[in-house]
């Protein structure tokens, strides 16, 4: 029990107000989006950009969030990215077009990157040293709990009372972290230093560009010149970002950090345990989509994959402490590699049920804090001290990061597989060889016949199965290539090494 006066404790409640709804938005949304697709009408791109917006804004504006509070002031920062996001949660809740849906996850994506770095900052500055440690790990205890139960709770409401009230459940832990904050935290001071604008755009603009190519080429074609123009000029903008840091007194980003090889590596293995995680998403909607799950059970299922986190979490930090990164690493990967070949295979074979999901589920929950916990503060103990709060931001970045690329990445590869399994099936009857296969993967679809309906459905359902297994054999592949990097960079620390 931590013995604090009224007013950290007050701080306290603040901050992990802010997580709270960080990580519950994180996870809460994905289970609601066949509901919302059907209500707004919403293509599978714009479903898929309404997950997508929310990472790659927090994965531009977080280290953008963290350099601002220090200049502006935390607890004005803080405040003002309470208030966007309640904002943006009630026009969410309002939304009656998916353009409107995802503006309103980008502003939350913006809100939350404004509020997350001031969160832990608040607690650092005010809270003696001998408590910091215990209360961080209080943030991150909630911030879990929250990330474990998002995909029940947007399950439930989603089914039984309104999928809205998602958004608007924010209103109220906003407004009440909002008024804590301004009674319980001083104003910080500002400090007298520069914001590197040019740098923040041209970051903006090099992920945004990419992730657009990735998100549109199936839509637009990968050969298309639209794609290639995108590509070229998100290389051309980080070309960019290196060239001009040399100019900027303070820059967003320091690529020197990235000559420290274990950092750099850290980065890299959290983005793509992050691109792995992504899979969740997919699985929300396609135990709906595919396999005729109510949201309540599709949540449920879900659920099963996040709520190990809670306790894997301090036991992989428990692992690396004791016996080294290289254990919990290699056996996050290992799980991962099991995991993704035992859901290829029933899959393939059409045995998808609830009781051989639940293997599974738990273990890719097990699997993924194994990796991330450990690899993190491998790599920010790699870096000197004063430089710890800009790798932090990057670290950040590069799960955000590997998070929409993830979701870029994966959509593009089911509906590529989708397109061509769909084609193929409707050459294979007279009856539909007629029919144009792309006037399904836009709206409004087609009216046909019911007998014709039936079969062009059918053709649709094995489609998308054959996307859904296409993605889990590139999620095996990932898992082996890393299992295979993770055995030979991480080893086993020598004997007078470990505690």
């Amino acid at each position: 029990m931590l013995h604090l006066s009224p007013r950290l404790w007050l701080i306290l409640v603040a901050s992990a107000s802010s997580v709270a709804m960080i990580f519950l938005d994180a996870s809460i949304l994905p289970v609601s989006l066949p509901t919302i697709a059907r209500q707004l009408h919403l293509s599978v791109s714009q479903m898929h950009w309404i997950i997508n917006i929310y990472f790659l804004t927090n994965a531009v504006f977080v280290i953008a969030g963290g350099r601002i509070a220090d200049i502006y002031g935390k607890r004005r920062i803080f405040c003002i990215g309470m208030s966007v996001f309640a904002l943006s949660s009630v026009v969410g809740g309002l939304a009656l077009s998916g353009l409107e849906l995802i503006i309103a996850r980008a502003c939350q994506g913006i809100g939350a990157s404004m509020m997350a770095p001031p969160a832990t900052a608040l607690i650092l500055d005010h809270f003696p040293s001998h408590f910091r440690g215990r209360v961080v790990g209080v943030l991150v205890s909630i911030g879990s709990v929250f990330l474990a139960i998002g995909p029940f709770l947007g399950g439930f409401l989603t089914q039984f009372v309104s999928w809205r009230l998602i958004f608007w459940m924010n209103l109220p832990i906003a407004i009440g972290g909002t008024i804590l904050t301004l009674y319980a935290v001083p104003k910080s001071e500002r400090r007298n230093e520069s914001f590197d604008f040019l740098g923040f755009a041209l970051l903006f603009f090099a992920l945004g560009a990419l992730i657009l190519s990735v998100m549109q080429g199936s839509a637009w074609g990968w050969e298309s010149t639209r794609v290639h123009i995108l590509l070229l000029m998100s290389a051309f903008a980080f070309f960019l970002l290196k060239w001009t840091k040399k100019f900027a007194k303070h820059p967003f980003i320091d690529f020197a950090l990235l000559k420290n090889k274990k950092f750099a590596v850290g980065l890299a293995v959290i983005g793509i345990c992050q691109f792995l995680l992504m899979m969740t998403v997919f699985w929300s909607i396609a135990f709906q989509a595919i396999y005729h799950y109510t949201p309540f059970h599709s949540g449920l299922l879900t659920l099963i994959s996040t709520s190990p986190i809670i306790v894997c979490a301090p036991l992989a930090g428990y692992l690396s402490d004791h016996y080294g990164a290289y254990l919990p690493v290699r056996t996050g990967f290992g799980l991962a590699v099991v995991v993704f070949a035992y859901l290829s295979a029933i899959i393939y074979y059409n045995f998808v049920t609830t009781f051989t999901l639940i293997l599974p589920l738990f273990l890719f929950g097990c699997s993924i804090p194994m990796i991330l916990t450990p690899v993190a503060t491998k790599a920010l103990s790699a870096v000197q001290a004063k430089n710890r709060g800009l790798a932090s931001g990057m670290n950040n970045t590069a799960r955000y990061f590997g998070a929409s690329i993830s979701i870029g990445i994966l959509s593009a590869v089911s509906l590529f597989v989708q397109r061509k399994v769909f084609t193929a099936k409707l050459q294979t009857s007279t009856a539909t060889a007629h029919i144009h296969p792309r006037a399904f993967f836009t709206l409004p679809f087609p009216s046909l016949s019911p007998k014709l309906e039936s079969m062009v459905q059918h053709f649709m359902l094995l489609a998308k199965i054959k996307g859904f297994f296409a993605i889990h054999c590139l999620g095996l592949l990932l898992s082996i290539i890393m299992f295979c990097f993770v055995c030979i960079y991480f080893r086993k620390p020598k004997p007078h090494t470990q505690r």
